[in-house]
């Protein structure tokens, strides 16, 4: 029953945020299938769970009516409602594309990913420049800072942040793909929370040339980080050909920034100098005995894009990178590509996310390599194309899309413990083998720079909202998420707004607040807010018509109508052609703001300054001042006593000096003075003189 939002607060603490009892159980059974419509087209790169089991999404969307892109964070519920998803744009770069958000603890989230220029001139868009970009958001969205990196990560045009990991410290370590026609290489960069840079180390096959995918990180438990990759290794006499090729795995120390070993995994094959033969690392695997697992895809016969490759492969080393085995998993239908895969427990299992360029499906591994058990899910849509794959202690939740060219419609399907989710299953046949063989290990060392870099504060993105619907096509699920909206709430000259979960909000927009319920399902209310002020209407200094046609006068613009002198108008623009008082009043929910303007015929106006004023309390020449009747503007009027020192000075218009300085009276006597005004249409006079101050 939902929660009506007139009794929100009575309803939802009653019926849902009671504490559970015995007999009502978190769901770990439940499995669905939910198809969402975006209003363009999206990419999404990478999925993360946050500390309460939300979906965080991180990846690019297209603008409206255009090929360029813009940046895309979305979080939806454990079952899949949509909290908030947001659209970051520029109007300096028309490339902007993230690749992974983590959450900080309960301050925000970190989004790392690559921001730049393309030519829209070639088909598809060719990249003019990328850079490393990096940005902190709020738990909204909200855009809190945005940097590049600069220095020794900008040589080339190309750099392409690929993956993000979140330290135990709090610090964030980041892999990057740096591409150039030569000394290509992968970097490593580990940055605070605040965007200082710790530490920058550079990867790469030195003299020999090479070229390299997106690594793949993941942490170790001695509190290493483990980073592998895809990498081909050139003739030293023939820049670009292809001698080599096959993954490199390394151990990088976290505190430190420095290589602990490098191992090289050399494909026996012909490598090929047009296509490249393997797909990128999905899934680096410490296992209980602390060795290491990377599972990936090959193309043994074909190129694997898009979905040639036949078989996923499984590389078992030591806990040093040393090479003991390779699996390969195969379909009696190829292809078969791996897009994800995570740890499953503490067991050394396993779950590989794949397709076959139609259909998803999942598969567990032992810590051994072998098959658990396999599932196919047919049902979910053709021409699926997998993309992350999450696990929980009460399921799995994967992602697809439909490759067509420009999908719209991005997929989320949870499943239970043991992927069934029987909506949309159907037959799969997966099949192991020890490849072992096909692969060597070979001397290799990594040339190592410790270069410095820095990370350039830019203001580049605006976020706007990117809502999206969503379908729930199959569910078996013991709760439903209960979503609801209140009224918006309109806040008039306020710089910020408490919502009833404590959370300060300062834009407007519309802002979830979720609460579990017993069963584990979300009771979920929008709360759209609208920052206003009162109109700022200003029709500027008084103005003249001499030597001219007319004078228009400007109201400021975005507002519904404009009240000229009594004539309602939807134009924030009026013509003056004779002189006169003129006004204008601008309403909005906060106010009605009113301003006037007088037109004059001339535009100078002679200035006959007094030359004697007796500042005696009598209301009779008490000031000295411009007169009222002098019409120009006011530049300065500044007054001088014999010596020479300032004992008055004002730019402001009607402004006097009453023969005080700082509240004490001046003697009789003559002080000097220079005024400098401004006739109406901006022509400069300066005059000087005397004036008597007498008592």
């Amino acid at each position: 029953m939902p929660c009506r939002i007139s009794l929100w607060p009575l309803l939802c603490s009653l019926l849902y945020l009671l504490p559970t009892s015995s007999a009502a159980q978190v769901c770990i059974s439940d499995y669905f299938h939910v198809r969402y419509t975006t209003p363009t087209v999206q990419n999404l790169q990478r999925a993360v769970l946050t500390g309460k089991n939300e979906l965080l999404l991180a990846g690019e969307v297209m603008r409206p009516n255009s090929v360029l892109l813009d940046g895309w964070v979305t979080l939806l519920s454990p079952q899949g409602t949509l909290l908030w998803s947001r659209r970051y744009t520029s109007v300096l770069y028309n490339y902007v594309r993230f690749v992974k958000a983590l959450p900080i603890g309960n301050e925000g989230y970190m989004v790392a990913g690559n921001i730049g220029n393309v030519d829209t001139t070639t088909v598809p868009p060719g990249i003019i420049t990328q850079l490393g970009f990096v940005m902190r958001i709020d738990k909204q969205g909200n855009i809190l800072w945005s940097r590049v990196f600069v220095k020794m990560l900008v040589g080339e045009k190309v750099v392409d942040i690929a993956d993000m990991l979140a330290g135990p410290d709090g610090d964030f370590v980041m892999g990057v793909n740096y591409a150039a026609a030569v000394n290509s290489a992968n970097i490593l960069c580990r940055i605070t929370k605040d965007g200082g840079i710790k530490w920058t180390l550079r990867l790469h096959a030195g003299s020999r040339g090479g070229g390299y995918a997106a690594p793949r990180l993941s942490w170790l438990k001695n509190g290493n980080i483990a980073v592998a990759n895809y990498i081909r290794l050139y003739d030293i006499g023939s820049p670009g050909v292809t001698t080599r090729e096959g993954y490199y795995a390394a151990c990088i120390h976290y505190d430190a920034g420095l290589v602990e070993w490098e191992r090289l995994y050399v494909w026996n094959g012909t490598p090929s100098n047009r296509e490249r033969n393997f797909g990128v690392v999905a899934q680096i695997t410490e296992l209980p005995s602390g060795n290491l697992s990377f599972i990936t895809s090959q193309a043994d016969t074909a190129y694997f894009y898009f979905r040639k490759s036949t078989r996923v492969l499984n590389f078992l080393t030591d806990k040093t990178g040393s090479l003991l085995q390779v699996l390969a998993y195969k379909s009696a239908q190829p292809p078969i590509y791996a897009s994800a895969a995570v740890q499953t427990g503490t067991n050394g299992h396993q779950a590989i996310l794949f397709d076959n360029a139609d259909a998803p499906a999942l598969m567990e591994i032992d810590a051994a390599g072998a098959i658990v058990w396999q599932k196919n899910y047919p049902q979910t849509g053709r021409s699926q194309e997998t993309k992350d794959l999450l696990a929980t202690p009460y399921g799995f939740y994967f992602f697809s899309f439909t490759h067509d060219g420009g999908s719209t419609d991005p997929h989320l399907v949870k499943t239970d413990l043991q992927g069934a989710a029987s909506c949309l299953e159907g037959p799969k046949a997966l099949s192991m083998s020890d490849v072992s063989g096909s692969f060597v290990q070979q001397p290799f060392n990594l040339d190592v720079d410790v270069n410095p870099a820095s990370l350039q504060g830019i203001v580049a993105l605006n976020m706007v909202d990117y809502p999206f619907t969503s379908n729930t096509l199959c569910k078996i699920s013991c709760c439903e998420d209960v979503v609801d909206t209140a009224a918006t709430k309109e806040l008039c000259n306020a710089t910020s707004y408490t919502l009833p979960n404590n959370y300060v909000v300062t834009t407007s927009g519309t802002y979830p607040i979720v609460y579990t319920t017993q069963k584990g399902c979300d009771s979920i209310v929008y709360f759209p807010v609208r920052f206003s002020a009162s109109p700022a209407v200003d029709l500027g200094p008084d103005d003249c018509l001499k030597d001219k046609d007319s004078v228009v006068l400007l109201a400021p613009p975005g507002y519904a109508s404009y009240n000229w002198m009594g004539s309602i108008s939807s134009n924030n623009r009026y013509v003056i052609r004779q002189p006169g008082n003129y006004w204008v009043s601008v309403t909005n929910s906060c106010s009605t703001v009113r301003d006037s303007v007088e037109i004059l015929e001339d535009c100078a106006f002679t200035i006959n300054m007094p030359n004697a004023f007796t500042p005696n309390g009598d209301r009779q020449n008490d000031v000295f001042r411009v007169p009222p009747s002098v019409r120009n503007r006011l530049v300065q009027l500044t007054i001088y006593n014999r010596y020479g020192q300032i004992v008055f000075e004002s730019a402001i218009n009607n402004t006097a000096w009453d023969g005080r300085v700082k509240g004490i009276p001046q003697p009789i006597g003559t002080y000097a003075y220079t005024l400098v005004m401004e006739t109406l249409n901006g022509q400069r006079i300066v005059q000087k003189g005397f004036v008597s101050l007498i008592r």
